[in-house]
């Protein structure tokens, strides 16, 4: 069985593509409304629900980083190459950041 996370508890943080935004300030998230945070715990998607998107990748110095991001879920209402996935993250005003560790 899943373990559900506890939504009143955390923000969840959920792994993105950030090469897959749909606006500079939208990034697409998942395909269903269930989706698996970072720790394995499965994470029922609700429209303004506050999360944090993240991504592994390698920075110019080649050392291994991650890109975070908070914002807010919501459905995509793009008619694009973007309209198969049905969730995206609204990024809030800090924008992207990145950190040498998770």
């Amino acid at each position: 069985m899943m373990e559900e996370a506890k939504e009143e508890e955390r923000t969840p943080v959920i792994e993105v593509d950030f090469n897959e935004m749909v606006s500079p300030d939208v990034v697409l998230v998942a395909r269903d409304e269930r989706v698996r945070d970072v720790a394995g715990a499965v994470v029922h998607l609700r429209e303004g629900m506050r999360v944090v998107v993240c991504m592994e990748d390698v920075g110019d110095n080649g050392q291994q980083e991650y890109i975070t991001a908070s914002g807010t879920a919501a459905r995509n209402t793009a008619c694009d190459w973007s309209s198969h996935v049905p969730w995206c993250c609204q990024i809030d005003s800090w924008g992207r950041t990145a950190h040498l560790e998770r």
